[in-house]
């Protein structure tokens, strides 16, 4: 998530609070608004701690390590996102393609979207399910393959699956040749601008 995507409409005002108003003492009213807004902050961020503790890692940046996605939208804006950057060069240099697909097992109904009709998959809602994502790196003959279980809107990965020349192998060897074919074309990588796991 972008800087600007976390600026709320009253922050925004604060750029346009006089000095005179800026003297002035917090009236009640604000003061009862500040305590409140430290307090769920303090709950927000022993509820964080707490996650990272059981999960062994960092929530920042989650949809970067696609931990989980707070619904079908949250996925597909990240992925439109991406293929406006990162995916772009992958396009072009790996000729990948990209491919989401949603089981809705309350409805029984599976959809699928290339990236190309990825904005349609904003009007799909799905409570209960299951989605998959599939990049494959047609130059490499690359692919791989990301399950979510859908629970409450909410997608929680499953596993990651990476094959070449169709066979599955272990992600981490899978990872390592992808690196080495784009090694040859990407500067930023091998100077660790960037880490591979952003190409996936």
């Amino acid at each position: 998530m972008s800087d600007k995507e976390n600026v709320t409409p009253t922050s925004t005002k604060c750029r346009h609070v006089s000095k005179e108003a800026m003297m002035e003492p917090l009236t009640r009213s604000q003061r009862d608004q500040i305590a409140e807004f430290l307090v769920s902050h303090a709950s927000y961020l022993d509820m964080k701690h707490h996650l990272e503790d059981l999960l062994g890692m960092s929530v920042n940046n989650y949809r970067l390590k696609h931990l989980f996605y707070r619904d079908v939208n949250d996925l597909v804006h990240f992925r439109r996102q991406f293929f406006c950057s990162l995916g772009n060069f992958l396009v072009r240099m790996a000729e990948a393609h990209y491919q989401l697909e949603l089981w809705d097992r309350e409805t029984h109904q599976k959809h699928s979207f290339p990236i190309s009709e990825l904005s349609e998959a904003d009007l799909v809602t799905v409570n209960k399910g299951t989605a998959v994502e599939t990049i494959t790196y047609e130059l490499y003959g690359f692919k791989l393959r990301r399950k979510f279980d859908i629970e409450q809107s909410r997608l929680y990965r499953v596993k990651t699956q990476f094959y070449i020349a169709g066979k599955e192998v272990e992600l981490i060897d899978g990872l390592m040749s992808l690196q080495q074919k784009l090694d040859e074309s990407t500067p930023w990588l091998q100077a660790g601008l960037v880490g591979i796991q952003d190409f996936t």
